[in-house]
């Protein structure tokens, strides 16, 4: 974290990113590795609309359980 802005390393590119390549790679930032990681690590959900790996999800979206995602909807047969 450099002046209150998280860096992340990218290993495609070799290089600093502060937000996750999300089309290609389908990656996220994880605040506690300073990576960009396909999955997330310390039991984070993978948030979409930050390419964050966070603990509460963005205002409007559940954290699924089953998919360790960011959802605006549950899964059928779950609920919030």
């Amino acid at each position: 974290m450099v002046n209150s802005t998280f860096y992340f390393a990218e290993n495609i590119t070799q290089s600093c990113v502060t937000t996750c390549p999300s089309l290609t790679y389908k990656t996220f930032g994880d605040i506690f590795t300073s990576k960009c990681a396909l999955g997330c690590s310390r039991n984070q959900y993978r948030d979409n609309t930050t390419r964050r790996c966070v603990y509460l999800c963005s205002s409007g979206y559940f954290s699924d359980n089953t998919t360790w995602n960011c959802v605006q909807k549950c899964p059928n047969g779950l609920f919030a």
